[in-house]
C-alpha cells in the first residue's frame, strides 16, 4: 500500500512538469520580418496576428546564441 501511495504521489508531483517541457511548434508562413534597432530580429507569420521576436544580432537573447540569430 505505502508503495502505491508513494508511486501516485510521485505521478502527482511529476505530471504537471512534462506539460511545461513540451516543444512548441508553428505551421504556416512568415509574412514578413524586420529588425529593431536594438537588433531584436521580430517575425509576422500568419498563424499569429502579431510580430514575435525571435532573437537578437547583438547578443545572446533568452538563450538563443547571437550566432544563431545570423545563421
Amino acid at each position: 500500500m505505502r508503495k502505491l501511495v508513494f508511486i501516485l504521489l510521485t505521478i502527482y508531483l511529476v505530471w504537471p512538469f512534462q506539460s511545461i517541457a513540451a516543444a512548441k511548434w508553428c505551421t504556416g508562413k512568415i509574412i514578413s520580418s524586420y529588425i529593431g534597432s536594438d537588433g531584436i530580429v521580430y517575425i509576422l507569420g500568419n498563424w499569429k496576428n502579431d510580430w514575435t521576436a525571435v532573437c537578437n544580432l547583438n547578443s545572446t537573447w533568452k538563450g538563443v546564441e547571437q550566432a544563431t540569430c545570423k545563421g
